[in-house]
């Protein structure tokens, strides 16, 4: 006997489509969710369980969209980082749709906008999730101007990219990490230890180019 759900023009459609449908959708819920976390949430299972009452309704749609949407529409995690200085308050913005499953992250993308202190927390974060997410494929990471200039003065090498080697080792199954807006040290310090890990992960680097507001600090 058919399933009855075969009757759907939907699932009539070749899975290619459905999967075209399931990507836009993660991309709108994307652009419309965001999470906002502070320091003192240090366990980061609870930080994603937060997002549990944010499931798309696409999801609750009917069981068989579920079981194959659900892939598609937790394969991205993007985290936006600020730092007030004075007040030590790490600021975390998270986008993601509902309640993340980290097995299903395939994209990891990290913007930190003003960052003055070595990402203690960050880094164990990113290290639950390389951990917990065996199909993350890329590691996105961008630094903007205010991580350079807050005292117009840039951050060290070992304070920022260092503390990264130990977790670009742990993620096994990564191919391409993207650095955006390191500096000319920083880029050729993390070419060094990719070659060391001996992973063939495919490095993209964009140097950091001060914008005119900076320069004049």
């Amino acid at each position: 006997m058919a399933h009855y759900q075969s009757q759907s023009i939907f699932f009539r459609l070749p899975q290619e489509l459905r999967v075209q449908v399931y990507q836009y959708c993660q991309e709108l819920y994307m652009a419309e969710r965001k999470t906002v976390f502070h320091r003192s949430c240090t366990e980061f299972d609870t930080m994603l369980k937060y997002r549990f009452t944010d499931i798309p309704a696409l999801l609750m749609s009917c069981k068989r969209i579920k079981e194959e949407a659900e892939p598609w529409m937790h394969r991205h995690i993007d985290f936006e980082f600020s730092d007030n200085t004075g007040m030590d308050i790490v600021v975390m913005y998270n986008r993601a749709v509902g309640k993340i499953d980290l097995q299903w992250v395939r994209l990891l993308t990290l913007n930190f906008e003003d960052l003055v202190v070595k990402p203690t927390l960050t880094l164990s974060m990113m290290e639950h999730i390389v951990d917990h997410a065996p199909r993350l494929r890329a590691l996105e990471i961008a630094w903007d101007d205010m991580v350079f200039y807050p005292l117009a003065k840039i951050i060290s090498l070992e304070e920022n990219i260092e503390p990264w080697f130990l977790i670009w080792a742990k993620a096994k199954g990564l191919k391409r990490l993207k650095l955006k807006g390191v500096t000319k040290e920083w880029a050729e310090a993390a070419e060094k230890e990719l070659e060391r890990q001996n992973k063939g992960v495919k490095l993209e680097i964009e140097l950091y180019k001060p914008k005119v507001w900076a320069k004049m600090m």
